[in-house]
């Protein structure tokens, strides 16, 4: 709940003419919005951190890397993604309507 009342404040404020905006919660956790584009980044005190960014083809990727070093990835798009294992056939007129991949 904290988060989205979060987000609510970095989306209010993003009318002031800045490209970035920096915003710091109660919990010690940094905003980073990036007004052009609409990407974010939070992290908390202790450095871990959770990025979005969406492509102008609408494609999401949503990156974190927690204190320890750990990372994961979720990519969403209408592309297979590379990992996609090359042996299992696909119909001729095969399209990708979405796809997703998570690595960790």
């Amino acid at each position: 709940m904290l988060l989205l009342g979060i987000l609510t404040i970095v989306l209010t404020i993003t009318g002031c003419g800045k490209d970035k905006v920096t915003i710091s919660g109660e919990n010690a956790e940094i905003i980073s919005f990036n007004e052009d584009d609409g990407d974010f980044t939070i992290t908390n005190e202790k450095g871990e951190s959770v990025s979005y960014s969406e492509d102008e083809d609408g494609n999401v990727s949503i990156t974190g890397e927690g204190e320890d070093g750990e990372s994961f990835s979720m990519n969403s798009g209408t592309e297979l993604p590379k990992e996609f294992p090359e042996e299992i056939p696909l119909p001729d007129k095969f399209v990708v309507t979405s796809a997703f991949n998570l690595s960790e």
